[in-house]
C-alpha cells in the first residue's frame, strides 16, 4: 500500500506540473486538448495565491469539460478570500455554464465567509436563478447574519420563486431580528404568496415586537389570508397591546369585509381597555349580522363593558337600542375619594400633609383634586 500511494503521489505531481507548464508557456504548438474537474482542482490546489489561481483558471477554463453547478462550491472552496471566490465564479459561469443554478445555489453561497460576500455572489448568479423553491431561501437566510443582508438576499431571490407557501413565512421572519427588516422583507415576500391561513398570519404577528409594526404586517398579510374566521382575528388582536393599534388592526379586517354578531362584538370589547376604544369598535361596524333580540339583556352587558355614561350612550345610539332599557342600565359617573400620602412634588412646608384625593371621570378624562392639611387644593 505504501508503494502504491507513493506511486500515485508521483503521478499527481507530474500531472500538475505538466498542466501548469502548458498553461504558463507559449512555446507549445499543440495545445492541451481537454481537462476534467478533478485535474482542475488538483491544479488550483497546487497554487498558493488566490490571484494565481484565478489567472490559471482564466487560462484553462476553455479546456475544462462538463463543469456542473455541483462542482462550483468545491472549486471555489480552495480560495481564501470572498472576492477571489466571486471572481472565480464569474470566470466559470461566463465560459462554461448556461443552465440554471438550482438546486445548488445554497451550497455555493455557503462557501462564502461574509454576509457581503454571500450577497455579491447572489448578484453574480442572479441571471442563473430560476424556479427555485422557498425552502432554498430559508436555507440561505439561515447562513446570513445581519438583517440588512437578509433583506438584500430576499429582494434578490424572491422574484425567481414561483410560489412562497404561507407556512414557510414564519420561519423566514423569525430568522430576522428587527421589526423594520421584517416588514421590508414581507413587502417582497407577499408578492409571491398566493394564500395563507389565519394560523400562519398569527405566527407571523407573534414574531413582531412593536404594535405599529404589527399593524403594518396585518396590512400586508390580510389580502392573502383565506377563509379568515373570527377566532383567528380575535387571536391576532389579543397579540396587540395598545388600544389604538388594536382598533387600527380591527379596521383593516372590517374594510376587508369582517362582520360580527352580538356575541362577537362583546368578545371584541375584551381586546381593549378604554371606554373610548370600545365605543369606536361599535362605530367601526355599519351593522351587526343579526338584530339584537333582547335589548334589556344587551344593555345590561353593554353597561358592564362600557362603564362611562357618555360613551355608553354613544354606543347605544349606534346600535339603535331601546331607549327605556338604555336609560335603565346607563352607568353613573364615577367619583370617589382615596387617601394618599403627601405628594413629594408639592412642598407646603413640614406641616402640610396630603389628606385626600378626589377623582372625577368624565368622557374618558380623569381629573384629580388633592386636598392638603393646610387647606390647599391642587
Amino acid at each position: 500500500m505504501c508503494k502504491y500511494h507513493t506511486f500515485l503521489n508521483i503521478i499527481q505531481k507530474k500531472l500538475k506540473k505538466k498542466v501548469l507548464e502548458k498553461v504558463n508557456s507559449n512555446k507549445y504548438n499543440i495545445p492541451v486538448q481537454v481537462m476534467n474537474c478533478q485535474v482542475l482542482l488538483l491544479t488550483l490546489n497546487s497554487i498558493s495565491s488566490d490571484s494565481g489561481k484565478n489567472n490559471t483558471l482564466k487560462s484553462v477554463i476553455s479546456l475544462v469539460q462538463n463543469i456542473e453547478w455541483s462542482d462550483i462550491s468545491e472549486i471555489i472552496s480552495c480560495y481564501s478570500s470572498d472576492s477571489s471566490k466571486n471572481d472565480a465564479v464569474k470566470i466559470i459561469v461566463s465560459k462554461k455554464i448556461d443552465e440554471y443554478v438550482y438546486p445548488y445555489l445554497s451550497a455555493i453561497v455557503d462557501t462564502f465567509y461574509s454576509d457581503s460576500g454571500k450577497i455579491t455572489v447572489l448578484k453574480t448568479l442572479q441571471k442563473f436563478i430560476s424556479d427555485i423553491c422557498d425552502s432554498t431561501l430559508v436555507d440561505i437566510l439561515n447562513g446570513i447574519s445581519s438583517d440588512s443582508s437578509k433583506v438584500d438576499a430576499i429582494s434578490i431571490i424572491t422574484p425567481y420563486i414561483n410560489r412562497i407557501h404561507g407556512s414557510h413565512i414564519p420561519s423566514i421572519i423569525s430568522s430576522i431580528t428587527s421589526d423594520s427588516s421584517k416588514t421590508k422583507s414581507l413587502n417582497f415576500i407577499m408578492k409571491k404568496v398566493e394564500s395563507m391561513t389565519g394560523s400562519d398570519a398569527l405566527s407571523i404577528i407573534q414574531n413582531i415586537s412593536s404594535d405599529s409594526s404589527k399593524v403594518k404586517c396585518v396590512e400586508l398579510l390580510e389580502p392573502k389570508i383565506m377563509k379568515m374566521v373570527f377566532d383567528d382575528i380575535l387571536s391576532i388582536l389579543n397579540n396587540i397591546s395598545s388600544d389604538s393599534s388594536t382598533l387600527a388592526t380591527l379596521k383593516i379586517f372590517v374594510r376587508a369585509g369582517l362582520k360580527v354578531n352580538v356575541d362577537e362584538l362583546i368578545r371584541l370589547f375584551e381586546t381593549c381597555s378604554s371606554n373610548s376604544t370600545k365605543t369606536d369598535i361599535v362605530l367601526a361596524f355599519d351593522k351587526l349580522t343579526e338584530p339584537i333580540s333582547n335589548h334589556e339583556s344587551f344593555c345590561k352587558t353593554l353597561a358592564i363593558s362600557i362603564d362611562d355614561p357618555d360613551y355608553y350612550l354613544k354606543a347605544a345610539k349606534k346600535l339603535n337600542l331601546d331607549e327605556d332599557n338604555v336609560q335603565k342600565y346607563k352607568p353613573e359617573k364615577k367619583n370617589f375619594r382615596m387617601n394618599f400620602g403627601c405628594d413629594a412634588g408639592i412642598d407646603f412646608g413640614s406641616e402640610a400633609n396630603c389628606i385626600s384625593e378626589y377623582r372625577t371621570i368624565s368622557n374618558g378624562v380623569t381629573s384629580l383634586t388633592k386636598t392638603y392639611s393646610n387647606g390647599e387644593n391642587i
